[in-house]
């Protein structure tokens, strides 16, 4: 798969599938008070110190932001997978 593709979790090791779910969840706001934007600053953070997803652009890795902001949401209301989507392509 070239990197500027959509990406699915077939495409990454078992390994690195699981580091994925960690940086996500790792990355996920602590609190409603928490600023969804420095939660996703840590997410992009996260997932470019793992190797193998380092080089992936934000839309490639769409899937995963969708994901953490299924998640986030129930803890930030308020923040729509637009907002999400922009803040982290800011990261």
């Amino acid at each position: 798969m070239s990197k500027g593709g959509k990406l699915s979790p077939s495409d990454f090791s078992d390994d690195t599938r699981k580091l994925i779910r960690s940086a996500v969840e790792a990355a996920l706001p602590k609190s409603p008070d928490k600023d969804i934007g420095e939660s996703l600053f840590d997410l992009a953070r996260r997932l470019k110190a793992i190797p193998e997803v380092a080089g992936y652009s934000a839309e490639a890795l769409g899937n995963v932001l969708a994901g953490w902001h299924k998640k986030a949401v129930q803890i930030v209301a308020g923040c729509t997978v637009e907002d999400a989507e922009y803040l982290f392509n800011q990261s």
